[in-house]
């Protein structure tokens, strides 16, 4: 269980008794429920009576509003590490498990979870477009290793050996990674902004970032072209972060792309569109009353 990896064998043996105490304890509750029911409606049909069934109880919170004020009020990242560990058990062979929860452990400065994270991504995939963000984030963050308490710094040393040598500058690993067959794809982009950013490099990130669109349209099929859309519109929001000035010229790069886009549409031409469709829809609705009142004349039938 990936949940568990790191822990010590007693940990792991009170972990695995507690979980299995917890679904022991689930599965009790269900089957008195469900016999519970089973009687009730037993004792309905002997009386005659029908037994309506009462259906899922109304939802107190539909749109999550309180549960995110009270993940705010509390601890977000504490949140955030409880359900990253149900991801771990549950979906290990998802990238985006690992990703979130180096994201997670990055912000907490726990660099035994990040790098262990960062390996398990290397595993499944060995030119995820993200690696390259993670590795340069945590080889620029990490406190020296050799003060670290033991075991921990040697574990983390010879974990990330299987990711990129301990002998290799991150400046070069980074090098390298521009000129990798990933580079050019928008997530390569984006990631390798990131990159930068973590070097300190931030004209260089402005610069890759305004290449995004132009990766971007390269991208064929309509499945492809939506991921790489949400790719874009993520990276224009880290562009807005780090260099207002350039968000205008990304627009309109991206818009000649994605010419429909509203993520990439000035407040300006929004407002005229939605003028426009208010327009077009009195007219709709004019037509309709006159087209009830005259046989010929202006009135015409409403497109669909």
């Amino acid at each position: 269980d990936p949940a568990l990896v790191g822990l010590s064998e007693a940990e792991k043996k009170k972990a695995l008794k507690k979980a299995r105490q917890a679904e022991a304890k689930r599965v009790a509750k269900e089957q008195a429920d469900a016999a519970e029911k089973k009687k009730k409606a037993e004792e309905a049909a002997a009386n005659g009576e029908t037994v309506e069934d009462e259906g899922p109880k109304p939802d107190l919170d539909p749109k999550g509003l309180e549960l995110f004020k009270n993940t705010l009020e509390g601890s977000p990242l504490k949140q955030a590490e409880k359900w990253l560990r149900f991801l771990q058990a549950h979906a290990p062979s998802s990238p985006q498990t690992w990703t979130c929860t180096f994201d997670v452990a990055l912000r907490q400065k726990n660099w035994l979870l990040a790098t262990r994270a960062l390996v398990h991504l290397h595993t499944l995939s060995p030119t995820h477009p993200a690696l390259v963000a993670m590795v340069v984030q945590l080889k620029t963050r990490l406190p020296d290793l050799t003060a670290a308490p033991k075991p921990i710094g040697g574990v983390i040393a010879s974990a990330l050996a299987a990711v990129i040598p301990a002998d290799k500058p991150v400046g070069t690993y980074f090098a390298e990674a521009l000129q990798s067959r990933t580079a050019s794809t928008p997530r390569g982009v984006l990631g390798n902004a990131r990159a930068a950013l973590a070097l300190g490099r931030e004209d260089e990130a402005v610069a890759l970032l305004l290449t995004l669109p132009a990766a971007v349209a390269d991208v064929s099929g309509l499945r492809a072209k939506n991921l790489a859309l949400k790719v874009a519109v993520e990276a224009r929001a880290l562009l807005a972060q780090i260099s207002t000035q350039s968000v205008d010229e990304y627009d309109a790069k991206a818009r000649e792309v994605f010419p429909l886009a509203n993520a990439f549409k000035s407040p300006q031409a929004l407002e005229e569109e939605k003028k426009r469709r208010d327009e077009q829809r009195a007219k709709w609705a004019k037509g309709v009353v006159a087209e009830d009142g005259e046989a010929n004349g202006d009135a015409h039938e409403p497109l669909m």
